[in-house]
């Protein structure tokens, strides 16, 4: 026995749907096909089918044909052709393949476009029952005088009795290239099969290389889409594929698969932990702290929310961009420089001058408010925001781009000139948040509304397109931005928004509520305010050690044995004034008992308690999102399509985080499903090169892919 000089791969695949043996006498297998196709698919007992077999070779025990499926109650069996068709009445087929006498399944459905598509009910009663645009229009229904039902039409099919066919200058003259279709015309058309299953195939292969080299269209990358999304996991899944010799062989002699190689080989999706470091890098600072070093400046940051503090050296120009020359001098001068976020703590439990000039808020400007919960902010205040219908309401709105409060009341201190947080133009609108103006410096908002679908004019109108919204209170209304209003209108139920206007989003902002009267704002501080004190116990000049509740939840080496800095550092992210801080350090050190009370206005979570619960709710997530991932590599390198072998391969790379991706892509997902279909017809014709059994499964995994994207997509 000889050693073969090359190995040559052959990847099995078990098939995953019987096959169904015929008679041996053909004249038996019309009725035998349409018996077993009530067994297979029992829904089809909805419609009349129509079996016709084109190609029959009882010897060869090969035969062709298909099951021709229409609507029962939509019109008359005896109705012509063209007239149900220019009503808009649908007809499907399902092939119908025989190799030695043996049926091959039914579970490929083509469309009346011929368009092959899975064998599902609902792909059956979409093709039925779902008539695209301009369908009925079409057609005309032909000449229904009394001539064409008593004369019969003459040989050539025009004349008396023509039926209303029209008949070009050129009749006959279609070429290949004006009308391809698809592949499968050879054998779903009118006109007879060849005679052999080798001239069938011939026909086949010449019609799909015909489509593939004229008629393709050009799709979008779903693994292009996804792949910066995809988990490390799945990466690693796919490599270790390719440890088996025989699969790897697959891939490198298929050149479908060479470009969903080169990505996935490319590919440097983000960790997890990179992803995290750089939501912690986000966070905006509770504290800031600039050290002067000899080899430049180093600089601390932490906030409270997520506290892990990091240290990054930089050097002077960098600092003075980041932090301005006033800054880096006195770090220059002094050696450190510590800031807070907000206005700290400065003496036994008093805000720096807690509600000092506070007072009802009548005019729209920068403000710094109170939370009934004690927390001091500072942001936009607009009074009298305007009703759907324009009319100026005694109701305030408050944001700083992380808070967000509307109630009819706030007082609270001015603190400089009117800034939005942000805004976009009004014609990207989206989500939750009002539409706001500034002019001649007076700001002017709406009522806080939340935009759901934007609903188009008709072509050709001169209608402009409008959003679906809901106001914060619950009503329901429709908005729509026009070039010839001054102010905001209502009209015939639609809020209409002057061109200009900008909407200033609220998603990203929380509900808090606010104090009403400039009693509470004073009040509400202090109590606030004297939850909290930190012990300061000194050991030396420069040794500094802190105790209780606050700080509790710190490793021992953050809070005992600090330097004055570090001490500093911690007592300013809890929320103490700079200053007053450095104080209580310093009569910490001078003192008798060498211990002071530093009262503080902050708590400080950890980081790792803030990952711990992201995982607590990720995992919840999770558990509750259907799982549609198929790890379908060793399939995907058999398919000789590339659109084909791009979309199977992307399976393998669903997760939560891409799920939107692939729904923005089931038009591609639904192409790359024909060609798989087309593929399948095409390897039980006899194209050896293509494995049957992959491609059902592929065809499998797609399709449950799709309808479980439709389902997530229609519920939002």
């Amino acid at each position: 026995m000889t050693q073969p000089l090359y190995l040559v791969p052959q990847v099995e695949f078990s098939k995953t749907a019987a096959e169904t043996t015929l008679p041996e006498d053909p004249n038996k297998w019309p009725d035998a096909v349409l018996q077993e196709v009530y067994k297979q698919v029992p829904y089809l007992a909805d419609f009349d089918l129509d079996v016709t077999m084109e190609t029959v070779d009882g010897e060869r025990g090969y035969g062709l044909g298909h099951i021709e499926v229409q609507n029962k109650t939509e019109a008359p069996m005896t109705s012509p052709k063209e007239q149900m068709e220019s009503a808009g009445i649908r007809t499907s087929r399902i092939p119908i393949i025989i190799k030695d006498s043996k049926l091959c399944p039914f579970d490929v459905l083509i469309t009346d476009d011929s368009r092959a598509l899975p064998l599902t009910e609902g792909r059956l009663r979409q093709a039925m029952f779902r008539p695209q645009n301009f369908d009925v229009t079409s057609k005309t229904p032909g000449d229904q005088s009394m001539i064409g039902q008593l004369y019969p039409p003459y040989r050539q099919n025009y004349g008396f009795g023509g039926g209303g066919v029209s008949m070009g200058a050129g009749m006959g003259g279609k070429t290949a290239e004006a009308k391809i279709g698809s592949a499968l015309e050879a054998y779903l058309s009118a006109e007879p099969l060849d005679k052999t299953a080798a001239d069938g195939r011939e026909k086949f292969l010449k019609m799909a290389a015909l489509e593939a080299s004229i008629a393709r269209t050009k799709t979008g990358s779903v693994l292009d889409a996804v792949l910066h999304t995809a988990n490390e996991t799945d990466l690693l899944s796919f490599k270790q594929s390719l440890v088996d010799e025989t699969t790897k062989l697959a891939f490198l002699q298929n050149p479908a698969t060479y470009d969903a190689l080169e990505k996935i080989g490319s590919a440097n999706p983000m960790s997890l932990e990179k992803q995290a470091s750089t939501v912690m890098s986000h966070l905006k600072p509770s504290v800031v702290q600039v050290l002067r070093t000899d080899n430049g400046y180093v600089v601390k940051t932490a906030s409270h929310h997520a506290w892990e503090p990091t240290e990054e050296r930089i050097d002077r120009g960098e600092l003075v961009r980041r932090v301005g020359s006033k800054i880096a001098l006195a770090a220059d001068m002094s050696g450190g420089v510590t800031m807070g976020e907000g206005d700290g703590v400065t003496e036994e439990g008093v805000e720096a001058a807690p509600g000092t000039g506070a007072g009802p808020i009548s005019a729209p400007g920068m403000y710094q408010v109170s939370s009934t919960a004690g927390e001091m902010l500072t942001g936009v205040v607009i009074p009298n925001l305007l009703d759907i219908d324009g009319t100026a309401l005694p109701i305030a709105l408050f944001t700083d781009g992380q808070h967000a409060a509307v109630q009819s009341d706030i007082s609270g201190v001015p603190v400089g000139e009117f800034s939005p947080p942000g805004t976009v133009p009004a014609e990207q609108a989206s989500g939750h948040g009002c539409f706001i103006t500034i002019n001649g410096g007076i700001p002017c908002a709406t009522l806080p509304l939340t935009l759901g679908a934007t609903v188009q004019g008709a072509p050709g109108s001169e209608e402009s397109p409008h959003f679906q919204a809901e106001t914060f209170d619950g009503r329901q209304t429709q908005v729509c931005v026009q070039s010839y209003v001054a102010t905001v209108v209502g009209v015939d139920g639609m809020m209409i928004i002057p061109e200009g206007w900008q909407w200033m989003p609220l998603d990203q902002s929380a509900e808090v509520e606010l104090a009403e009267s400039p009693a509470e704002v004073g009040k509400v501080a202090s109590l606030g305010r004297k939850l909290a004190t930190v012990e300061v116990r000194a050991g030396g000049l420069d040794c500094f050690s802190l105790r209780g509740m606050p700080v509790e939840k710190l490793a021992s080496d953050s809070r005992d044995f600090l330097t004055q800095s570090q001490a500093l550092f911690v007592l300013v992210g809890l929320g103490a004034e700079p200053a007053y801080a450095q104080k209580k350090l310093a009569s910490a050190c001078s003192g008798a008992s060498r211990v002071e009370q530093v009262r503080v206005g902050r708590k400080l979570k950890l980081a790792s308690e803030l990952r711990g619960e992201a995982y607590t709710q990720a995992r919840d997530y999770l558990s509750a999102v259907p799982s549609f991932r198929h790890r379908m590599w060793k399939e995907a390198a058999s398919l000789a399509d590339p659109v084909a072998v791009d979309t199977v391969l992307s399976l393998g790379f669903i997760n939560p985080e891409n799920l939107a991706t692939f729904i923005g892509y089931l038009p591609t997902l639904d192409e790359a499903q024909r060609r798989l279909c087309e593929l399948l017809i095409g390897a039980r014709l006899g194209m050896r090169e293509l494995s049957e059994g992959s491609i059902e499964r592929c065809i499998r995994a797609l399709e449950d892919v799709i309808e479980g994207l439709k389902v997530i997509a229609f519920q939002g």
